[in-house]
Formats: C-alpha cells, structure tokens, sequence
C-alpha cells in the first residue's frame, strides 16, 4: 500500500466514524499532498479505494474550498477512469470484480453531480477536445458507467458500496433510466470509449505532472 493509500483510507475511518474535527484535519492533510504533487495520486494500485476517499474529499464535511475543489475534482475523475480500464475485463470470479462494479457506481453518481465540469473542464480543458466532442464523450463514459453496473445486477452479482452511496446511486440511476438511450451492445460502447478514456487519462497525467514540476 501507497503513503497515499494509507492517507485516504485513514481519511474514509475518520469520514464514516463522523468525527467532525479528524475529517477536516485528515482533509487538511489530503489536500496539502494533492498541493505538493498530484502525480502521486496516480501511482496508486487501488484507484476505486483512493476514488472514493476523494469523492468524499468533495462533500461538506470536509469544508474545502471552492479552489480547493478543482484538483481533487480532477484526481477523482482520473482514478475512475483508471480503475474502469484496470478492471474493465475483470470476470465475476475475478476479486477485482467489485472494484469495477464499485466504481462505475461512483463514477455514476460523481459523473450526473459534475458533468458539466468533466467535460467543459477536463475533456475539453485538459484534453484538447471541442466541446461537442467533450459533451459526447462525457455522456457516453456514464453511459458505459451505468450499462457496466446494470449488465452486472442481471446477472445478479449485485456490487452494494456503503449506504450512504448506495442511496446516491440509487436516486441518481432512477433518474438517468429514464433519459440515456438504449444500449444494444454494450461491447461495441466499450470499444468506443476505451481509447478516448485511455488518451484522458494520458493527458491529465501530463496535466498533473505540468503542475507539479511548476511548483
């Protein structure tokens, strides 16, 4: 495990024990490392683990600052993005299995919160692409995000991430059936999006290691 590892799970104790005071120094601590270099934040091995201590990272209880937001924001995205294509051939038996269905569950709920900012901000911002092909690109990584959770739970293999989340999901999923297009093909989607997530994630790596050398 990673110091960073270790940072963010100690981060997500503290988060779900609901101690107001540790949270904000366990956050404090979180983000003066995200200041320093980001890069380390992407040389982790369990990026849904580091995901979600960052998504809280996002919520009121840490009382971050709207400046503050943006890396963490950025980080966040990237580590669903890199857990989807680790994990994206992962088998039912494969221990890394709920790791893919966790985290397309978060990139669910973080994905209809920020989609806005992931694509205006980061696909067209960081990676260079137009807004219409950043808009296209966004709706079709939660497209993926969500058809990846509901092929699971037909073949009952039901991933449930803390209930907090769960309720999150659960409300946000209710919502987006109702509005994303049919996919027939799920293979075919994943296709489509594999290389343009895989170029993201190049370029907010560079991103990152931009910043960090410039600091």
């Amino acid at each position: 495990m990673t110091f960073i590892e270790e940072l963010t799970q100690e981060f997500v104790s503290m988060y779900t024990s609901k101690n107001e005071k540790e949270i904000i120094h366990k956050a404090r601590i979180l983000v003066r490392e995200i200041k320093r270099n980001e890069f380390q934040f992407m040389m982790t091995k369990h990026p849904y683990a580091v995901a979600r201590a960052l998504y809280y990272l996002l919520s009121d209880e840490a009382k971050l600052t709207d400046e503050e937001c943006v890396p963490v924001a950025k980080l966040l995205y990237y580590c669903l993005l890199k857990n989807y294509l680790t994990n994206s051939n992962a088998d039912v038996s494969d221990v890394n299995f709920s790791d893919l269905i966790g985290g397309c569950q978060l990139g669910v709920i973080f994905m209809a919160k920020y989609i806005k900012f992931i694509a205006f901000s980061i696909i067209s911002g960081i990676a260079h692409y137009l807004p219409d092909a950043a808009r296209k690109h966004a709706g079709n990584q939660l497209l993926l995000f969500c058809k990846t959770v509901c092929q699971a739970e037909i073949t009952h293999n039901r991933h449930l991430v803390e209930d907090n989340l769960m309720r999150e999901y659960d409300n946000f999923i209710h919502e987006l059936n109702q509005h994303l297009p049919e996919v027939t093909d799920i293979l075919a989607l994943k296709h489509e999006c594999t290389p343009v997530i895989e170029q993201i994630c190049e370029d907010i790596r560079f991103d990152s290691a931009l910043r960090d050398s410039d600091f």
